[in-house]
């Protein structure tokens, strides 16, 4: 049964797609005669006649459903899938679905005349949802179709706006209102708020428009603060004094350690090893070789080793830069263009339309000028990507990195966590010191009373 079903709609299907087909054998299959199947494909393009209101015996509960509109039941299978001649029993159906009515009282002498409430259209949960955003407002429907065609970010600021762009009627909606011929007075909350928003030429694009309008300096701003902190890493790696002492003391241990190995007599190294010295425990097993090397440094006072104190400093950019993603940046760029994009092409078409009151809708003039701004910052930003693009490949190259394989955030992170373990054991040092002077004295103490005995 169920594949005889399936093949029945796909006959359906091909013979709504196809038009209708010859004459007499499509005509003849869906009962209407030769005439039937050669006038169906021009009948498809057309709105479909009113329906016949059926009226049930008593009052029943509704079944909440998204009706096809009218224009659109000539392209689908309901076309053919009518529930003409289709019987029920009614009288099994009422006493299932009827909607329960309390009994009048006994002693009534006069029948109340039933109030009928507002028209609601849309899904009920769709009415909630809508309607509890709605309320949060306090701007009555005509105030807010206003302010958006005025273009007022300061009656519909970011919340508002974004609020918006959730609520406003999907196409289904506005073919649903569309196509409601009843007293529009007579209509819900919701269903009234929308029909408001349908006035407001482009609202869609619009929305998306003033959103990006007032999210654009703030993203701007990140997006620069960010590249400028890639930026800054490059410079530090390749410029500070620290940086390049740490480097070249490592390569020195690291070569006496692998002397007569294969390993040794090394020219340079991978960078990963830098998290790897304080893997690598001493004879006592409690210290390691980054304890070794931030002993050096330490005692080497005003010496060539001491500029390796300043690496916790001289590092501290590449704490932020090791958290951002390159991908993540360069993606928000590259979004901002796509959204300015966006803005030109509502601006060349609600200039371009007859829709639109140039009177009264302000959308091209206020988002003329901040287009041509925006253009300007989008730009500098796409400059700066790419200048701090080619630094970072210069500097990764330069430590024979692979920078499509090792982005920014990889190579700043491995730094990062080196400074940490080189601070972690400058202060154990100092504490194991310490506590030895301390052991030192102590025992000093105790000598020189056994002494004195």
């Amino acid at each position: 049964p169920h594949a005889a079903v399936a093949t029945a709609l796909a006959d359906l299907n091909a013979a709504v797609a196809a038009g209708g087909g010859d004459g007499g054998g499509a005509g003849a299959g869906a009962g209407g005669g030769a005439a039937g199947g050669a006038g169906r494909g021009a009948a498809a393009k057309k709105k479909m006649p009113k329906k016949a209101a059926v009226t049930p015996r008593v009052k029943m509960k509704n079944l909440f459903w998204q009706k096809i509109p009218d224009a659109k039941v000539g392209r689908t299978v309901w076309k053919e899938l009518t529930d003409d001649g289709i019987e029920l029993p009614i009288d099994a159906l009422e006493d299932a679905f009827g909607a329960k009515v309390s009994a009048a009282p006994a002693a009534a002498e006069k029948v109340k005349v039933e109030r009928k409430g507002p028209v609601m259209l849309c899904d009920p949960k769709r009415q909630q949802n809508v309607g509890i955003a709605l309320a949060r407002f306090r701007m009555p429907n005509d105030a807010i179709v206003a302010a958006l065609l005025a273009v007022d970010t300061k009656l519909l600021p970011g919340e508002k706006v974004a609020s918006l762009i959730n609520m406003q009627p999907t196409k289904e909606e506005e073919a649903m209102l569309g196509d409601y011929e009843g007293d529009k007075a007579q209509l819900g909350k919701v269903e009234k708020f929308f029909l408001a928003l349908m006035r407001v030429p482009r609202l869609g694009g619009r929305l998306t428009a003033m959103q990006f309008k007032l999210r654009f300096s703030d993203q701007v701003e990140v997006a620069h603060t960010n590249l400028t902190a890639i930026a800054k890493c490059c410079e530090v790696m390749g410029t500070a004094e620290s940086v390049k002492t740490a480097l070249q003391y490592v390569l020195a241990v690291g070569n006496y350690l692998n002397g007569g190995t294969a390993r040794g007599g090394a020219y340079g190294y991978k960078l990963d090893v830098l998290t790897k010295l304080a893997n690598l425990k001493a004879a006592d097993n409690k210290t390691s070789l980054l304890h070794f090397l931030a002993r050096v440094a330490k005692d080497a006072k005003a010496g060539p080793a001491s500029k390796m104190l300043r690496l916790i400093d001289d590092l501290a950019p590449m704490e932020v830069a090791k958290n951002l993603s390159w991908g993540d940046v360069t993606s928000g760029v590259g979004a901002l263009r796509a959204q300015l994009g966006a803005l030109n092409h509502e601006i060349e078409m609600l200039a371009a339309s007859e829709e639109a009151d140039q009177d009264v809708d302000q959308f091209c003039p206020k988002m003329g000028p901040f287009a041509a701004s925006a253009e300007s910052k989008i730009s500098e930003l796409e400059a700066l990507v790419a200048s701090t693009s080619d630094e970072y490949a210069a500097l990764a190259k330069g430590f024979s990195e692979d920078p499509k394989s090792t982005p920014p955030e990889g190579f700043f992170g491995v730094i990062s966590e080196f400074a940490s373990q080189f601070k972690t054991c400058l202060a154990e040092n100092e504490a194991l010191r310490i506590k030895e002077a301390k052991a030192a004295k102590k025992a000093a103490a105790a000598g020189g009373k056994h002494a004195a005995q």
